[in-house]
């Protein structure tokens, strides 16, 4: 469905393009034919009688105009897909970043909502920066790769239309845009490039504080529960402080000790 969808299209630009291609082109040989034969028709009245045949010089340069249209169309093209695909690939970079950025966040959400401990809080979250870095890094590299491709193809096309001898002004809505490397390098470029970079820890850090305060809520809330459930039914307190530490009073106290020093200015858990 996908294959049918995309021959049609291409056969919709196609003869988008050769309209466009042919109205240039026919345009152009107009001027220098009206051009030529005004020169030559001055020139034969001068002689002799006027001979000239306008139509039929007409016809024969018409159809190699045509002819010289499918043939650097079909040169063109191959330089217009792969822009494109690369264009593609960038975005499923980004979409994919975004996809495997949730996913193991909800993992991490999980794993910690299920750990008591708060030694084991601070493991689980030194394995979550580590893959998201290594995952930031990767996109990043990607990117760079494919940006360094485009930036070349664009070159390729730069001197095949050199070699053609063709103005790419003429040409503009043919559908290679010729300032989309530039755009791009400008746009991932507004992101460090570095790898572990200042500004990769803040954005891993923010994500992982905002996990912690969520969970910091609902355990709190849980702790609540507990409390008023707990509270006429036991009268001796010892026996109720120890009802609320086994039922989450201590894991709540846990969270409240990472996320505060999580959240303390300069400072990250396992680093200094």
């Amino acid at each position: 469905m996908n294959n049918i969808k995309k021959k049609k299209q291409d056969t919709l630009w196609g003869k988008k393009w050769r309209n466009l291609m042919k109205q240039k082109a026919i345009k152009d040989e107009m001027n220098r034919q009206m051009k030529e034969s005004l020169e030559k028709q001055k020139q034969e009245e001068e002689e002799k009688e006027c001979t000239f045949k306008p139509q039929t010089l007409w016809n024969e340069n018409y159809k190699k105009t045509i002819s010289f249209v499918d043939d650097f169309f079909k040169k063109l093209k191959p330089y217009i897909e792969q822009q494109q695909a690369y264009l593609n690939h960038l975005k499923e970079l980004e979409h994919d970043d975004k996809i495997f950025a949730q996913k193991i966040k909800e993992e991490l959400r999980i794993m910690l909502s299920n750990a008591t401990d708060k030694e084991l809080m601070e493991t689980i979250i030194e394995g979550y920066r580590g893959v998201r870095t290594r995952g930031i890094n990767k996109v990043k590299k990607e990117k760079l790769d494919t940006l360094s491709r485009m930036i070349k193809l664009e070159r390729q096309y730069n001197c095949f239309m050199a070699k053609e001898n063709i103005d790419k002004k003429d040409i503009e809505e043919c559908g290679f845009d010729c300032g989309l490397a530039v755009r791009l390098r400008n746009e991932i470029f507004k992101d460090s490039l570095c790898p572990y970079s200042l500004r990769d820890f803040a954005k891993i850090r923010q994500e992982i504080n905002d996990i912690l305060e969520e969970e910091l809520k609902i355990k709190e809330n849980e702790v609540e529960v507990i409390d008023d459930v707990y509270s006429d039914s036991y009268k001796s307190p010892q026996k109720k402080k120890n009802i609320i530490n086994i039922s989450g009073k201590n894991v709540a106290d846990n969270y409240m000790d990472i996320t505060n020093e999580y959240t303390t200015v300069g400072h990250t858990v396992g680093h200094t």
